[in-house]
């Protein structure tokens, strides 16, 4: 499996999962449909499908426009209905429950996020390859065995923000929304050792914040606390 990034961060979300001789799945669809058609060299109706972790923007920008467009939009039952799509090519999923789309095999679970029914997701494709998912979340209570890729929130550094509190830079109720909302660098690094790591061959960190992360020392804190190659989600472009 290879992920190509076509967007990653606030200004919008959208990864697209390719596997040897099967459509390719699309992970969020938070940038236009216009850019995603340009980046998907206007083969957009050749995707299995698209499937979005929760309903704001910058990860489902383009939803409406995809099934206009024949393209089954999978999601939980929550997110679709915050986002009032309807008709049969809104496919609801299911926590914990294994949904097949194309050759891609997909089990959603609960994220920790304010949205209606946020998801983060492990999906794996006919070769065995997983890929484990986790964005917009503050915590995660699930872990899976036999990860080979994973894809996870590392938005802030605790000591980093509160700094920024301390100096008049961030308002209190921003740091606490950002604090329930979203993953730290200590939760990251306890998520990912709380998981099987035994098979992964990377880690990429998505989400960092402007000002309150640091590239170089998130990137180094987690290889040091599993032993896996971790790198910093480009804007665009492929991970292997």
């Amino acid at each position: 499996m290879t992920v190509q990034v076509i967007a990653s961060g606030s200004k919008g979300n959208a990864y697209v999962l390719r596997s040897e001789g099967v459509a390719p799945l699309l992970l969020e669809c938070g940038i236009t449909y216009r850019d995603l058609q340009v980046a998907l060299a206007h083969q957009v109706t050749s995707l299995a499908g698209c499937v979005i972790s929760h309903e704001h923007g910058d990860h489902s920008k383009a939803a409406v426009r995809l099934t206009a467009a024949g393209v089954c939009v999978y999601a939980t039952a929550g997110t679709l209905a915050a986002l009032n799509l309807t008709g049969h090519r809104a496919k609801p999923l299911t926590f914990l429950e294994r949904t097949r789309i194309g050759s891609w095999s997909v089990v959603p679970f609960k994220a920790v996020h304010d949205a209606a029914e946020p998801a983060g997701f492990l999906i794996e494709d006919a070769a065995g390859d997983r890929l484990l998912f986790i964005t917009d979340s503050a915590w995660s209570a699930y872990t899976f065995p036999g990860v080979n890729l994973v894809l996870i929130e590392c938005n802030y550094d605790t000591s980093m923000l509160n700094a920024a509190v301390m100096k008049g830079k961030l308002p209190s109720q921003v740091a606490a929304r950002t604090i329930k909302n979203h993953m730290s660098l200590a939760n990251c690094i306890k998520t990912l050792q709380a998981n099987d790591l035994s098979q992964c061959r990377q880690i990429v960190l998505l989400h960092l914040s402007a000002g309150n992360s640091n590239e170089k020392n998130f990137k180094s804190a987690v290889e040091a606390a599993t032993g896996i190659p971790a790198s910093i989600a480009p804007e665009k472009g492929v991970i292997a």
